[in-house]
């Protein structure tokens, strides 16, 4: 049986290993597909399908690192839309733009994870620090990491903001974050 998906997901379909990636942008997505790249894939980037008989999975990241790698990789490094939306400043000026957007239906690198993949159809849900249990259960020995985020000095202030504002996101991440 196929459930259908009437929602925005970035889903990649690995055809040989019948496995579905729910993508969301910033965690780990680069290295992800690296560690994957001798399958078949089909990328579906607004609606697609669930197979019942296939293994799905997705990554979280912790909110507050999620945003610095943002603002680091799509506002200073890789200037893209979210930036020409900002306009640019400080890292502290970035969240309190993120602060005033429609998070969602935002664009996908600042919008709300947990609305980025059905939690209850989910096999795996994994964060990026227990990454190693995903790498385990393919049978993965070693992961290079493509894009390592640079050490930001946030203040706490800003960190209690970012929880706030990534309330449902933060609260995900400790539940998956803790097994």
């Amino acid at each position: 049986m196929i459930k259908l998906i009437n929602k925005k997901y970035r889903i990649i379909y690995y055809i040989d290993l019948k496995v579905m990636y729910f993508s969301i942008p910033k965690n780990a997505t680069r290295t992800t597909l690296e560690l994957f790249k001798n399958y078949r894939k089909k990328v579906i980037k607004d609606f697609g399908y669930i197979p019942n008989n296939w293994f799905k999975f997705v990554i979280l990241r912790n909110p507050i690192d999620r945003l610095i790698s943002v603002y680091q990789h799509r506002i200073i490094e890789k200037p893209c839309l979210i930036r020409e939306r900002f306009g640019g400043g400080s890292f502290n000026q970035f969240v309190l733009w993120v602060a005033r957007q429609n998070l969602a239906k935002a664009d996908a690198h600042i919008r709300f994870q947990y609305l980025m993949f059905p939690e209850d159809d989910m096999d795996m849900i994994v964060t990026l620090e227990n990454y190693d249990l995903l790498m385990k259960f393919f049978g993965f020995k070693d992961v290079l990491w493509l894009n390592k985020s640079k050490r930001l000095n946030v203040s706490a202030g800003v960190k209690d903001l970012i929880k706030e504002i990534y309330i449902k996101d933060y609260h995900l991440w400790r539940k998956y974050n803790e097994k």
